[in-house]
């Protein structure tokens, strides 16, 4: 063990830190092999050490690295470019046929923050400030995140206090066995925090006898285009659904310079949106396939770097088509999480850095997550956008399902997709 742990906790920091994201699987892997962080096999036998006080030691320094690789696979996980393209596809498998959005940065957030929880997080507060400062908050990105604690469990001050400086992150008091009120109290919470765009979501049936923490993590934005939309481009055109039906949807209209290009491997073509402030801009992939369409695009992007694929289009002259829409969505995250392989802080966290006890029955019972994303001309001008250059424009219609990604060169922020275009 002496000889091997530093070297594992080397090759998790290395890969952290240091390499292309590419290559940051393979040094997680060999991190954990030379930790021997399970406590299974290849594990060390502390009873062969010769004191007392060894012994303790040389647990608590296992009980470390097990619970540092975690939080280190899980920072990274959400700094990952792939995390978005993955939390997708498993949000994304049971709502083919209605439209969603999620957050991945603002679910990071919120997983940061729930970490800092966990024993022996304190120490790890270095690496979960990497993820928490830096340029993940932007003015025109609205991301909230509360906990709601049972009135019966202990609330550490210290750990309030570290969350709130880091990751703009509060708990309140509720009591849960009111089911009725304490759900009305989180109903408050994202109704003003979405500035009373999502209403009613969470149902007092989810809170049962045992619930003791439940999560609310919120993200909402409507930005202003750099490239203009004129309302007078706007009309109806037909939005194709697939097996021969269509129907008449409110569609915007520009032409401009943007990034475009194809993807061999999503088999889809995409388009890059700047926003007004130049930090963000929308993602649109659209199936080149129409018969294979949406499903088989929710599939393909799984593990997709959407990083990768932005740094490989081109500025191309574009007639641009893409609907009005606006998309709020609520979605219970432990459900896409846990295949993920964020299980404990479902299952029996240690929670004691958060409440102060180590109780098994404290864990999160409920992480719900609501994002809210409108797309509009976001403009009043009534002059019409014509096309005035030379040869013909790359034609991108999105007159079909879609996925879309709001992102910065750091964050994606929004991701999801448009089934059917609604605007209410």
């Amino acid at each position: 063990m002496g000889k091997f742990l530093p070297w594992g906790i080397f090759h998790v920091a290395w890969g952290i830190f240091f390499e292309p994201s590419d290559n940051r699987a393979q040094l997680w892997l060999i991190g954990l092999h030379l930790s021997h962080w399970h406590s299974g096999k290849g594990s060390v036998n502390t009873s062969q050490l010769q004191t007392k006080d060894a012994r303790r030691k040389m647990q608590v320094v296992q009980k470390l690295v097990y619970l540092s690789t975690t939080v280190v696979l899980l920072v990274q996980l959400g700094r990952s470019n792939k995390f978005a393209s993955q939390l997708y596809h498993q949000a994304s498998r049971k709502n083919l046929h209605r439209n969603i959005v999620l957050s991945p940065a603002s679910t990071n957030l919120a997983l940061g923050s729930v970490y800092f929880g966990m024993k022996h997080c304190k120490e790890l507060q270095a690496v979960m400030e990497q993820v928490a400062h830096g340029d993940i908050f932007l003015d025109d990105v609205t991301m909230v995140n509360r906990i709601f604690v049972d009135r019966d469990v202990p609330l550490l001050n210290g750990y309030q206090k570290i969350t709130a400086e880091t990751n703009k992150w509060n708990a309140d008091r509720v009591h849960f066995g009111d089911p009725q009120g304490a759900s009305d109290a989180i109903n408050d919470f994202i109704r003003l925090t979405t500035s009373h765009k999502m209403d009613n979501l969470f149902h007092h049936t989810r809170i049962k006898k045992n619930t003791k923490m439940v999560v609310a993590n919120t993200a909402h934005f409507h930005g202003k285009w750099a490239s203009v939309f004129s309302i007078s481009n706007t009309k109806k055109r037909p939005f194709y659904q697939g097996n021969g039906f269509d129907i008449p949807v409110d569609t915007m209209e520009t032409f401009g310079t943007f990034l475009w290009g194809e993807s061999s491997d999503l088999d889809a073509e995409v388009v890059e949106v700047p926003y007004q402030n130049n930090q963000l801009s929308m993602l649109i992939l659209m199936p080149r396939d129409p018969e294979k369409g949406l499903p088989e695009l929710s599939n393909l992007i799984n593990n997709t770097d959407l990083m990768k694929v932005a740094r490989n289009l081109e500025q191309r002259m574009v007639h641009l088509l893409l609907p009005k829409f606006r998309v709020h969505s609520r979605i219970a995250l432990e459900s896409i999480l846990k295949p993920l392989g964020v299980r404990s802080l479902f299952m029996n966290p240690n929670l004691i850095g958060l409440t102060g006890e180590k109780d098994k029955s404290y864990k999160i019972n409920t992480m719900l997550h609501s994002s809210f994303i409108e797309i509009s001309e976001f403009d009043s001008q009534s002059e019409k956008i014509e096309f005035k250059g030379r040869g013909e424009p790359i034609q991108f219609w999105a007159n079909r399902p879609f996925i879309f990604a709001v992102k910065n060169p750091n964050h994606i922020y929004f991701i999801g997709h448009v089934a059917v275009p609604k605007v209410t």
